[in-house]
Formats: structure tokens, C-alpha cells, sequence
């Protein structure tokens, strides 16, 4: 009993600085409706990793953002030329600020002569669904932030978004909302649990991989893969997150800008999908369905979409695992995307 004793007193000294935390940080007394949610965007990161993702040795990476919770910014949050949305392939969290395909791109921008800022806003983990919610509860709390582009890098987390039409439904009553709206620790907290898990699912979290020894033993009929995510919603949700993403941004005044991608892990043989497992071949079928569905989008919409997914040629020395760059690949992606944004203007 005693070890029950030690359990029981833990959890309720936890519970008692959790419920201390929302109290003080959260919306439960004082109407903090405007203020960002920082626990979850990281503001004032300065955060240092020694790692050897993409080494032999240990190397120290460094991690910033503003207050904001914004990575890479140097002119006011009202002059931004670019801003990028997506996950931990945009947020590129092992990689110093310097080595982003984002900082990449932006330096060739300075060498033409256009004094532009590009502005990381990825997050590890999200999917379409995440990047409405940047819009609709974060930078709109950011005062006076303009955007003339915002560029969308999206299609490797799709897999496990759980679409509605990409808004949150508000009732009143509702205890789940109400929780949601108020909270600043266990909201937050889930939502970073629950990117993170979705990224391992979908093997596009970080860490070493054995890429050149990755297996492809697992393959499935190509037609028949794709019948079965033709029956699901996949395409009706995203579509409507895209919508939904091209209102928001316009509501912003700026002009979306949408990239397809892919990872390492799967390969087409012989109109078969091979992985190294179900889960490789699952993940392979909707990163293509939703290569598909969002060059079809722009198309009918008129925007302008890189379809990095075909045109990027894929490199096993331009990545540390099946998912992210290294210094190296995003050195190229970066230069890759600069051919075909160079004529935008600002």
C-alpha cells in the first residue's frame, strides 16, 4: 500500500500544477482571447541540439524563434514577403536558421537583388487542419501581420488528418470547446503529443535512418491501393481544407502559394507500391492522392503550385531519415523552388 500512497500523492501534486498553470496562463478567469498560445509555437525559443542526424560526430544546431513564435524573421512582422506553412519538413527544427531551405531561398532572392524576408512558421506534426488553425488562432493574434505570399509545403501528414471542413464547430455548450478555447498547458500539450505521434506514424519524425538499406519487400497492387482511398472522404476534406486555407490567406490579402512532396520509404516497380511494410504502402498511396488532389486544386483555381513530388529529384545524401533534409538536400530544395519563384514580385 504504500507504493499506492507514493502513486496517489504525485499524481495529485501534477494535478495540482497543472490546474495551477491554467489558472495563472490560461483563459479561465481573464479574457486572454488575444494572446498567442506559446507553449505550442515555441515563442522566444533559443534552444541549442546536439545531435549526429546528419554526422559523424556530434554537432550543436541551434533553434530560434521571436516572440512571436516565428523563425528567421528580420524585418517588422507587417513588411513579411513570404511566410511558410507546413510541418517539421518547413520548421526543419535539427537544422540551423542559416541552413533552411527557406534562409536558402531568401539568400537567393538577396543575390538578385530583392531585399525580401522569408519567414518560417512550420510546426512539427501538422497537417492541413493545423495550418487553419495558424491562421485562425495565431496570426491573428499577431498585430499588424502582413504577408504579401504564403507558401503551403504539405502532403507527407495528410494521411492521418481527420477532416471535417477544416473549421472547428463552435456550441456553446459544448464541454470539448470550452476546454479548448480556454486552455494554455493541456490543450496544447495534446496537440504537440498528438503531431509527434502522427509524424512517427507516418515515419516522418526525426531520426537516423539506414536509408540506403531502407527495405522494400512489402508491395501491394497499385489500382487496388488507390480504389480504397477513392471510397474514403480523403478527397472531399482535403479539398476542403484547401478551400479553406485559399480563403483564409486571401482574407490576409496574400497570394497562396501551394508545394507537393514526398518521402523516401516507398517506390513504384512494376505498378506495384513497395515499402517496407502495410503502413509504407498506405503512406505512399496518400502522399499520391494527395499530390493529385492539390495540383488539381491550383489548376482549377488559378494558383500558382511547384509540384516538388515530380520535379524534385529525390536523393538518398539529401536526407538524414525518410522524411527531412539535411543541410545538403535543403541547400538544393532551396534552389530548386528559387527557379521557379524568382519571377515573383514584391
Amino acid at each position: 500500500m504504500k507504493w499506492l500512497k507514493i502513486i496517489l500523492i504525485n499524481f495529485f501534486i501534477i494535478l495540482f500544477g497543472i490546474i495551477s498553470l491554467e489558472l495563472v496562463f490560461g483563459k479561465w478567469i481573464f479574457n486572454k482571447s488575444q494572446q498567442i498560445e506559446c507553449f505550442y509555437v515555441l515563442c522566444y525559443s533559443n534552444t541549442s541540439f546536439k545531435h549526429n542526424l546528419y554526422s559523424k560526430d556530434k554537432i550543436v544546431t541551434k533553434y530560434t524563434k521571436d516572440k512571436y513564435g516565428l523563425r528567421n524573421r528580420f524585418k517588422n512582422v507587417d513588411k513579411i514577403d513570404i511566410l511558410l506553412v507546413g510541418g517539421s519538413t518547413t520548421d526543419q527544427r535539427y537544422l540551423d536558421n542559416e541552413h533552411t531551405w527557406g534562409n536558402v531561398l531568401e539568400n537567393f532572392f538577396h543575390k538578385d537583388g530583392k531585399n525580401i524576408d522569408i519567414v518560417n512558421a512550420g510546426i512539427d506534426g501538422q497537417t492541413t487542419n493545423g495550418h487553419i488553425w495558424n491562421f485562425e488562432k495565431w496570426f491573428n493574434k499577431i498585430k499588424g501581420i502582413k504577408f504579401k505570399y504564403v507558401i503551403f509545403y504539405i502532403g507527407i501528414n495528410e494521411s492521418d488528418a481527420k477532416y471535417n471542413d477544416g473549421r472547428r464547430k463552435y456550441i456553446p455548450l459544448n464541454f470539448r470547446n470550452y476546454i479548448i478555447d480556454r486552455s494554455s498547458v493541456i490543450y496544447p500539450l495534446y496537440k504537440i503529443i498528438k503531431g509527434n505521434f502522427i509524424a512517427f506514424k507516418n515515419k516522418s519524425y526525426h531520426g537516423i535512418a539506414d536509408i540506403k538499406n531502407h527495405s522494400f519487400n512489402f508491395s501491394s497492387n497499385l489500382k487496388k491501393e488507390y480504389k480504397k482511398i477513392n471510397k474514403s472522404n480523403f478527397e472531399e476534406g482535403l479539398t476542403k481544407n484547401l478551400n479553406h486555407l485559399l480563403l483564409l490567406s486571401k482574407k490576409f490579402n496574400s497570394e497562396p502559394i501551394f508545394i507537393t512532396q514526398r518521402s523516401l520509404g516507398w517506390r513504384i516497380l512494376e505498378n506495384k507500391v513497395q515499402s517496407d511494410n502495410l503502413e509504407g504502402v498506405r503512406k505512399a498511396i496518400y502522399e499520391m492522392k494527395s499530390r493529385d488532389i492539390i495540383l488539381k486544386f491550383c489548376n482549377d483555381n488559378n494558383i500558382l503550385c511547384i509540384d516538388g513530388f515530380n520535379k524534385f529529384k529525390l536523393k538518398n545524401e539529401y536526407y538524414y531519415d525518410l522524411s527531412h533534409f539535411n543541410k545538403k538536400g535543403s541547400k538544393n530544395f532551396g534552389k530548386f523552388l528559387y527557379e521557379s519563384l524568382k519571377s515573383l514580385t514584391f
